[in-house]
């Protein structure tokens, strides 16, 4: 009966491990989603094709990751009065919030609150540009650790477990 109990906390232990391991791949993927969404939002303005509003809904249709984060631009922006930038500043706040997003991710995703200025297209093409190779240095960042991390966690979780298991043992 002990060593059933011992085997079973090293598999939940071992599937906290994935968990967290799966929670790293998540946020790789939150960022791909983001550079998607971003590359419809500067091609929607960069070509005049929509307002605002509608460039944040076509967005959050392409990056459905990131969907909540566009869609919550497109709602700010349809109150009456509501400026865009101070909008994008809320928006990005209650959505890192709401993703336990950490890191450098909530900074560079506030930089665009300059870009939704008195701006022409072409200056808010450029801030989108910038936080686009940001984004996808992040990104790259994150691929190039997201091997050795995943492998962390899962060690972390099978190597916790069998400790628990022999100190209770």
């Amino acid at each position: 009966m002990t060593l059933l109990g011992a085997l079973l906390l090293v598999v939940a232990a071992g599937l906290l491990g994935e968990r967290a391991a799966a929670w790293e791949r998540y946020k790789l993927d939150l960022l791909e989603n983001l550079l998607v969404g971003l590359l419809v939002l500067r091609a929607e303005i960069d070509y005049l094709a929509t307002d605002l509003a509608a460039a944040m809904r076509r967005a959050a249709g392409a990056a459905p990751a990131a969907a909540e984060l566009f869609a919550g631009m497109a709602e700010e922006l349809a109150v009456p009065g509501m400026a865009a930038g101070p909008a994008w500043r809320r928006v990005v706040g209650r959505w890192c919030r709401r993703k336990r997003l950490d890191g450098r991710l909530p900074g560079i995703l506030s930089r665009l609150e300059a870009a939704f200025g008195p701006w022409q297209a072409a200056e808010v093409v450029r801030h989108l540009e910038l936080v686009q190779k940001l984004l996808i240095q992040e990104r790259d960042e994150r691929r190039a650790k997201l091997d050795g991390t995943v492998r962390l966690w899962r060690y972390l979780g099978i190597c916790g477990g069998l400790t628990a298991a022999l100190l209770l043992c």
